[in-house]
């Protein structure tokens, strides 16, 4: 972990512990995949550090979406994730402004395999699709249509069928 991605874990962690603790594990789980499935992609340093940043602050809006909204349906979440993450990312002079954009538009768009694979995102768009079937946000009868439809990177998929026995 770099010191500017440990700095965002670390602020992440603290703000989960004040609004929802039990996002820190599942945060936690999302960047651990994401680091082995952009490690299989053959990211470069740089990138990799980008997309584990992103998966830090993914999640990062599900608290103020339940506040403003009554709920953290991905629409809410990924909105308010957004514009949190737009406002702490103007803090770290370590980002150019294009990062802080990228990282703002793929924590504003981590449900949708159209942002993924516009903003090339992927490890962090499967590696939460993986925690989110662990967790039973969504339906094991999706299993397979998950697998043949929205898992693109050969380290996801090979993770996706090792974990949930596809084909």
């Amino acid at each position: 972990m770099t010191p500017l991605t440990e700095k965002i874990a670390l602020r992440t962690m603290r703000y989960f512990t004040q609004e929802d603790p039990t996002q820190i594990a599942h945060t936690q789980c999302v960047v651990n995949y994401t680091q082995l499935i952009a490690e299989g992609e053959n990211y470069s340093p740089r990138k990799k550090e980008l997309i584990e940043i992103a998966a830090w602050l993914h999640d990062i809006g599900c608290p103020s979406a339940r506040t403003k909204y009554g709920n953290s349906r991905p629409i809410h979440q990924m909105t308010e994730g957004f514009n949190i993450t737009s406002e702490w990312l103007k803090e770290y002079s370590e980002l150019t402004p294009e990062e802080q954009e990228w990282i703002a538009h793929v924590v504003g768009g981590h449900h949708q395999l159209k942002q993924a694979l516009h903003y090339h995102f992927e490890p962090l768009y499967e590696a939460d699709i993986i925690v989110n079937f662990f967790e039973d946000y969504y339906k094991k009868q999706n299993l397979q249509l998950y697998y043949d439809k929205v898992m693109k990177t050969t380290r996801g998929r090979e993770l996706y069928k090792m974990f949930f026995h596809v084909k």
